[in-house]
């Protein structure tokens, strides 16, 4: 299911994901001459469940909660979206552990006390989207999929699920994405690209009526974002498997795949591997430099060696809602705070200091102090 079907779902997410950027922003005190230290983390959570909740189900979410089980089996009153996302993300990582890894059915089974506690919060989460697709929002994404798979005849569940899993299963995704675009352009020998970045982003954003088509093509932002999701992609492993018997040839070599094998490319490798890449690129790749975008975009983007979303009709099928939501809130930000400096907390050691889906690093954004 495709979140954005016309170009006035992307304009409604534009206003939404600009209005809660600026919101958080100003709550937040991030600004310059503020002096304020905001932790990334805890500020990309608020931005992207905040988000999400509202495209997908409307306004009204942000205010909706519900009871679930904290990590002390104790019941505890969390907002709707808050839910949603901890327990999402609690599920990933507890099916990635290694029992659950060898016999996948383990992760369901309520043989832990995490299995179990996870298992109620599902219940309860799904119960409460019952009752929100009862009443769906005017003009929310719910109201407009539950309309459409009801002249389908697509079961009531069905379209519920695909909802939820609308909803979750791109957060952590784009703020993995927006964490290391950030940090990147923050970084004192990334300046350069700091300040094209924000003489590219200003006389749009002052223009905010086509704000929303003319950010999409800004070539530096664009160049940097896309940089962001080469060096740092935030999930390195697609899960796939062949449909049917075929020959994969490799150089010299033929493998023989049969039908039904699993196969997992790793795309963090395939980002770093040269010889995988065009001869053009004469930028070492373990070096962060967006200037290999700069004209090759369409190239890059659309080849088989630079894949953040996946390729082909299995995709992410969230990637136009992702970019839209990580262009908003870097130009937003850098606009209103592009003085800004980044340090990590004190505890976190430089190597696990990077931002795809399996890190639960962090860094601070330090404004500037009044002169």
């Amino acid at each position: 299911m495709a979140l954005i079907r016309a170009t006035g779902d992307s304009k409604r997410l534009f206003h939404i994901a600009s209005r809660h950027a600026q919101e958080l922003l100003t709550q937040f005190r991030v600004e310059n001459g503020t002096g304020q230290i905001i932790d990334a983390f805890e500020l990309l959570n608020h931005f992207t469940r905040r988000t999400s909740g509202d495209f997908v189900w409307g306004k009204n979410t942000v205010n909706r909660s519900v009871e679930v089980l904290n990590s002390s089996d104790k019941m505890e009153h969390m907002s709707f979206m808050d839910a949603l996302n901890e327990t999402f993300t609690e599920l990933r990582f507890y099916s990635n552990k290694l029992w659950n890894r060898i016999y996948f059915p383990l992760s369901v089974w309520p043989i832990t006390r995490e299995a179990r506690r996870l298992t109620f919060n599902t219940k309860v989460i799904r119960n409460e989207i019952d009752q929100m697709m009862k009443y769906p929002e005017t003009n929310s994404v719910s109201e407009a999929v539950q309309i459409n798979n009801a002249k389908y005849g697509v079961p009531l569940n069905m379209t519920r699920d695909d909802l939820i899993t609308s909803t979750i299963a791109g957060l952590d995704t784009i703020k993995s994405t927006i964490m290391s675009t950030m940090w990147h352009l923050l970084h004192e020998d990334n300046m350069k690209w700091r300040e094209m970045v924000l003489v590219e982003i200003t006389p749009i954003l002052e223009n905010s009526e086509n704000a929303y088509t003319e950010l999409a093509h800004c070539k530096v932002l664009n160049a940097v974002i896309y940089e962001a999701l080469r060096f740092e992609t935030p999930g390195s492993l697609i899960n796939n498997y062949a449909t049917k018997d075929y020959d994969l040839i490799v150089r010299e070599k033929t493998y023989k795949i049969k039908a039904g094998t699993r196969i997992v490319p790793n795309i963090h490798v395939l980002h770093y591997t040269e010889p995988c890449w065009p001869e053009y690129n004469t930028i070492p790749l373990d070096v962060f430099d967006p200037s290999r975008f700069i004209g090759h975009d369409k190239e890059i983007v659309g080849s088989c060696y630079y894949m953040p979303f996946g390729k082909g009709p299995r995709r992410c099928p969230g990637q136009a809602v992702g970019m839209l939501m990580v262009r908003v809130f870097v130009a937003i930000f850098l606009a209103r705070n592009y003085k800004c400096r980044i340090t990590i907390p004190q505890d976190q050691a430089n190597d696990v200091t990077y931002f795809n889906l399996s890190s639960r690093a962090t860094f601070s954004f330090h404004c500037s102090a009044k002169n």
